[in-house]
């Protein structure tokens, strides 16, 4: 606890909760919302950084199927991947290689927060991640547009080199953040 304020909530929670996903396509940021009884989804547990569409696909859908890896449009490629409605999916930063954890496209990584694409929600490899983990088919997804950022406010984007080419916070690959000094956080 830091003035008293809780900085991880999910060990608090209940075995399996249920959750919200709600998306600023204005901010940029995704924050996730567990569920508080009858009051609804009002616990915010966690937010990552975004790049949402630069459409007006806003609403409220239900998360549909989940993919490990995901070809995606223009010849990339997506580690995990999640249907939010129609074409539209949550999904990692475009790999070049499919399957190749080691061909991120950094300049789209670096893109993050910004409103830039053409109708998915692109995520950080640590957030597709969780989804994939903890959200069932089914979990609410709210897009809307907003000058809020939320509960837990806007991430910031640690940007990486172009020599970087793997998400510094997919699971599989902190190996080699370690091994090459990269300092990012473990997430």
């Amino acid at each position: 606890m830091d003035n008293n304020r809780i900085k991880n909530v999910e060990p608090f929670l209940p075995l399996n909760p249920a959750y919200c996903l709600k998306v600023n396509l204005t901010q940029s940021v995704m924050t996730v919302y567990a569920k508080y009884g009858t009051k609804g989804f009002t616990i915010p547990v966690k937010a990552y950084l975004c790049s949402g569409n630069t459409w007006d696909t806003t609403g409220t859908f239900s998360l549909g199927i989940k993919y490990r890896y995901r070809t995606l449009y223009y010849g990339c490629y997506s580690q995990w991947a999640s249907r939010i409605h129609d074409d539209i999916l949550f999904h990692t930063v475009p790999y070049i290689i499919s399957m190749d954890s080691n061909s991120l496209d950094t300049k789209q990584y670096n893109l993050l927060g910004t409103p830039a694409f053409h109708g998915c929600i692109r995520l950080q490899c640590v957030a597709v991640k969780w989804i994939d983990d903890n959200c069932l088919s089914g979990t609410l997804v709210v897009m809307h547009k907003s000058d809020n950022p939320g509960a837990l406010g806007n991430p910031r984007l640690e940007k990486i080199p172009s020599w970087h080419t793997w998400d510094p916070t997919d699971p599989t690959m902190q190996y080699k953040c370690k091994k090459k000094g990269c300092n990012h956080k473990d997430y």
